[in-house]
């Protein structure tokens, strides 16, 4: 499953995060939408080190932030060897988390 995501009736902003109000404007007025779930990878790193105990046994593992075309940038597990401009989709784990999956060429 994709990101869900908001956007203001009022103002007409997109959000990621999921607030009971307009981040831009402060309106109440939201509704809430599915993204399509492609994207582009806009940066992504490597990480060596795990942060948790938790973590310790999935290094090393990329992560990446996405820009999606409905306007806002998540943050997702990447699958290694991802670039800037590389086309991937989105797509919701078990535990929740986001995980891209790389597409030939570029978004």
């Amino acid at each position: 499953m994709a990101p869900t995501y908001q956007t203001c009736g009022a103002c007409g902003a997109v959000q990621y995060f999921q607030r009971p109000f307009c981040a831009t404007c402060g309106a109440e007025d939201l509704a809430e939408a599915q993204a399509e779930g492609r994207g582009e990878i806009a940066a992504a790193t490597l990480l060596h080190r795990a942060p948790s105990r938790e973590m310790a046994d999935r290094v090393p593992y990329e992560i990446v932030l996405v820009d999606l075309p409905e306007g806002f940038r998540v943050m997702a597990h990447g699958p290694g060897g991802c670039v800037p401009g590389q086309a991937v989709i989105l797509s919701e784990d078990a535990d929740g988390l986001l995980r891209a999956t790389k597409t030939e060429g570029r978004a």
